[in-house]
């Protein structure tokens, strides 16, 4: 990944209808907005999808991005969330939703022996409201007041959202340190 004034200057040839500058910055910011996407979207397939789609936006809209306001990366991942949360607006799930409230403590060495494909992988457990939420609140690091606006909700639903998010990777994560299945045979 280059540094954001590479990207930039990628990005300032792109408004100019430059097709290289637009292939360089689908090379450069594909993986990390991919990762983004995949976050949100139970299926990589669905994740591909989100990312085809909003580079596609980005490219209609590359025009209105002002470099005085902001990185370029966040405004692009910020493209991304808004998309794949329509996405998953326009799908209709059904949730088996319970109240988690036991908060067992897990052993620290746990999470740092999971690879980050198998955090992704427990997160992607969680049910769809839980892993807006989550997903908004502690890796993007949207407040509950944006996070509720986003996806129409209340506030204090925003923080319930979370707390219980929270609540089921704990169980989740006490359960693969009981079977042991963090520990990846090399």
């Amino acid at each position: 990944m280059q540094k954001s004034s590479n990207i930039q200057s990628i990005m300032t040839r792109c408004k100019h209808g430059d097709t290289t500058a637009q292939r360089a910055l689908v090379m450069q910011c594909s993986e990390v907005l991919y990762t983004v996407a995949l976050r949100y979207m139970k299926y990589p397939a669905d994740a591909q999808d989100v990312l085809q789609e909003s580079l596609i936006k980005v490219f209609k809209s590359i025009h209105t991005y002002d470099p005085e306001r902001g990185n370029p990366m966040a405004w692009m991942r910020k493209i991304v969330i808004n998309t794949a949360l329509k996405q998953i607006k326009k799908r209709p799930y059904t949730s088996e939703i319970e109240d988690y409230h036991d908060y067992e403590s897990i052993d620290p060495t746990v999470v740092s022996k999971l690879q980050a494909k198998d955090l992704l992988e427990v997160v992607k457990s969680l049910p769809p409201m839980y892993r807006k939420v989550f997903n908004l609140s502690v890796i993007d690091g949207y407040c509950h007041k944006d996070i509720a606006d986003l996806l129409g909700i209340n506030e204090s639903t925003s923080r319930s959202n979370l707390t219980r998010a929270k609540s089921l990777l704990r169980k989740q994560l006490l359960k693969l340190e009981k079977q042991e299945l963090w520990v990846r045979a090399i």
